[in-house]
């Protein structure tokens, strides 16, 4: 089990957690907070930077490490007295130098060293959020719906890179692979569930195709695949530096002891390894990263806990500030939270440390694709960029799956072919909790700029932030340009810069012939305006008036599809129905129902492929 360190009292520890290290000395446990080990560490006022005149590596030192270190997990100054003269080691083993080590074990009581030397975090609920009943007791609030975007039948067949050599696999139906280095004796790891029901409800397989969106938007930039099928063992496991076929698993879990067993605190939301991604002696053993669902299980937190396990394997620590207490996560501010902090802001982003007072300047998206070998981070590269930044080397076409922004110099220039009168081009980022801020430009041939947009991002409507996309409309002649780029909303230590402002878009063109007429994306969401009963007598029907999609997609609707889901309570049953495809100039719709309490949402086709469903109508009875 880990345990922290101020579980059990400093002196009793010698006993309980030394183990092979009785004979060691406890120089380290003596040394002054911050003062230099065998690399030196010099702390900033505003975070802290490091000097490495000679670079420790595990290469450098004996192995001096027996295969159980210690006879527990343990963090903290308790941590620094177990390990005494042997922390250089330890430290080498994860890629760290000493002073780097014994910084993070006095500022950070999330971290721990486990029993066979590696680094651990063990992450839970943030401070500033009241954690309610134990684990696993059942509170008033239940939660909240979320809406399927596919069929449950592709629930499990997600995939957002398919054919990348590295995989992210989200594990929601249980597992009994559990790496040897996790210090349990549990079997097997029950699947996430909302309910009592072994069976995936229609709201579970909402909520696990829900987390796929955001996790897939948070690792966009990169060359991975993020995906609920499970992929199989060649895809994940590494056998060694020659291997690069290679991925880390998330385990998404509502089993209550196996939190307990593997946590020492009621309030663990998490747990993983640290910069083990690309490990190439113990991968298997080092595996999964646990996500816990005991007292968050809305898709939007499950997602962010995902993203910041998954973020640890790869070797990044957490955001926090030098005036928090030693378990504090940064929750961000306005609208922004960074992704390895822990906050409610609907803009969650890769960091690297530039908000006000950050302890923390590592630069995630830096250390994520490290391909240095003794470091303890990285493992993933950057999709490659599929448009020049300027006239000259624009790309020549609209992508119709969109495009990427990788990095924050990464600028985006599509040719729009000769356009004449109204013209209007529109940037969409992600539907679902996008990362990227667009600023939408269009240009003549001469590079000078027609139009721009780039409304400011407000929090919307908690989850999803307003004010991500752009749209430019204009009276124009000739050859045409659009530019994308990802922008921030100002001052870093007060809103948020360009430096997370990542991810997908999609272009939809009118006016242009370089892309009027193609299907550059589906359609936005209808919307829902009103559902009732149908009229008394006769037989039992529901009414349903929708308002059509305001953006096609750049092509034609070709047609509706209403869905009908029963409702218990404010809960959605597995049972829903399709209504057959309705001709595009409909707007409303007459049903011929069965009993119950029925809610209603509207797709939008077009030559591309279906809208997501429009918001839930109320729940009505028909007659």
């Amino acid at each position: 089990m880990v345990h922290l360190r101020n579980v059990v009292p400093v002196g009793a520890l010698l006993s309980l957690v030394l183990g092979p290290l009785a004979a060691a000395s406890t120089t380290a446990a003596t040394q002054a907070p911050g003062s230099p080990g065998t690399g030196t560490t010099t702390y900033a006022a505003s975070g802290w930077s490091l000097e490495r005149p000679a670079q420790e590596r595990l290469a450098d030192l004996p192995e001096v490490l027996p295969d159980r270190l210690l006879t527990r997990a343990v963090g903290g100054r308790a941590a620094l007295l177990a390990l005494g003269d042997r922390i250089g080691a330890v430290a080498a083993l994860n890629g760290r130098t000493t002073g780097e080590l014994r910084h993070l074990l006095l500022t950070d009581a999330t971290l721990v060293v486990t029993p066979s030397g590696r680094l651990a975090y063990e992450d839970r609920v943030a401070a500033t959020d009241d954690p309610g009943d134990d684990p696993g007791d059942e509170g008033d609030d239940e939660p909240p719906v979320e809406e399927a975007v596919f069929p449950t039948s592709e629930t499990f067949r997600l995939h957002s890179r398919p054919g990348a050599e590295r995989t992210i696999h989200l594990d929601f139906d249980g597992t009994t692979d559990i790496g040897s280095r996790w210090d349990t004796e549990a079997p097997a790891a029950a699947p996430f569930s909302l309910d009592d029901d072994p069976a995936f409800s229609h709201r579970e397989h909402a909520t696990i195709q829900q987390v796929w969106l955001r996790v897939a938007e948070d690792f966009a930039p990169f060359d991975v695949d993020v995906t609920t099928e499970d992929p199989g063992r060649a895809a994940l496991a590494r056998s060694g530096t020659d291997d690069r076929v290679f991925g880390t698993r998330a385990q998404i879990t509502s089993d209550v002891p196996v939190q307990g067993d593997l946590c020492s605190s009621r309030y663990c939301t998490g747990v993983a390894f640290v910069g083990i991604f690309d490990e190439p002696e113990e991968h298997e053993a080092l595996q999964p990263a646990w996500v816990f669902t005991a007292y968050y299980n809305d898709a939007t937190t499950i997602a962010t806990t995902v993203s910041h396990e998954v973020g640890h394997t790869l070797g990044l620590d957490h955001d926090d500030k030098v005036d928090d207490d030693v378990q504090g996560y940064y929750p961000g501010h306005a609208n922004w939270t960074p992704l390895m902090g822990s906050g409610p802001g609907p803009v969650s982003q890769w960091s690297n440390g530039a908000f006000e007072g950050s302890r923390n300047t590592q630069d995630d998206l830096a250390l994520m694709i490290d391909r240095d070998p003794d470091t303890y981070a990285g493992g993933l590269s950057l999709v490659p960029d599929e448009a020049g930044a300027t006239i000259a080397s624009a790309a020549s076409f609209v992508p119709v799956s969109g495009g990427l922004i990788t990095h924050r110099n990464d600028v985006d220039v599509y040719a729009l072919g000769t356009c004449s009168g109204e013209v209007t081009v529109r940037a969409a980022p992600a539907r679902v909790s996008p990362n990227l801020d667009i600023e939408l430009q269009v240009r003549d041939a001469s590079g000078a700029v027609l139009g721009r947009d780039d409304p400011p991002s407000t929090r919307g409507d908690g989850v999803t932030a307003d004010g991500m996309g752009a749209t430019v409309s204009l009276q124009a002649e000739g050859e045409l340009y659009a530019r994308v780029d990802g922008v921030g909303t100002g001052d870093p230590t007060t809103a948020y810069d360009d430096y997370g402002s990542l991810g997908r878009y999609t272009l939809s063109v009118s006016g242009c012939d370089g892309g009027a007429g193609t299907a550059t994306t589906v359609p936005d969401s209808p919307t829902v305006k009103k559902a009732k009963p149908g009229r008394k007598g006769g037989r039992r029907t529901a009414k349903l008036v929708w308002r059509a999609p305001a953006t096609d997609g750049g092509a034609p609707v070709t047609g509706y599809v209403v869905l009908a889901h029963k409702m218990r309570g404010s809960e959605q049953l597995a049972r829903s129905k399709g209504s057959k495809v309705l001709r595009p100039g409909r707007t409303r719709k007459v049903l011929r129902m069965p009993k119950g309490r029925w809610a209603f949402q509207v797709v939008a086709l077009n030559d591309l492929g279906r809208s997501e469903p429009s918001k839930r109508s109320r729940a009505i009875r028909p007659r």
